[in-house]
């Protein structure tokens, strides 16, 4: 999994591009720390170019979560399709962590308490 990270308005955005499984999880733990380090109210991650996400990855994006949340930080899920989306939708990850259909719509929602 190849993961970019860019700022905007104070909101890190990672974008994730490849296979999101077991054998990513230390990439996306380091990008995670990384962007964690900047105190960022909000993280999104642009799954735009997501082509694959397994149970491993749902794990890691719960935890992530919950850790966040303890930060204060908000964790939102843009722009997920296809066979991504479908493993999303499986595991109910809308009713735990934010989901939008854009970044920009991501970026701009309210950050909830």
């Amino acid at each position: 999994m190849v993961i970019t990270e860019q700022i905007q308005n104070g909101t890190s955005i990672l974008s994730l591009s490849g296979k999101f499984d077991f054998q990513a999880r230390k990439d996306f733990q380091s990008a995670i720390s990384k962007a964690e380090q900047a105190k960022p109210k909000r993280v999104v991650l642009n799954l735009t170019d997501l082509a694959f996400v397994d149970s491993s990855a749902i794990g890691l994006l719960h935890n992530v979560n919950t850790s966040f949340k303890g930060a204060g930080i908000q964790l939102c899920l843009a722009n997920s399709q296809g066979p991504v989306k479908s493993v999303l939708d499986l595991f109910k990850m809308e009713s735990i962590i934010p989901s939008y259909p854009s970044v920009d719509q991501a970026c701009s929602a309210l950050i909830s308490a």
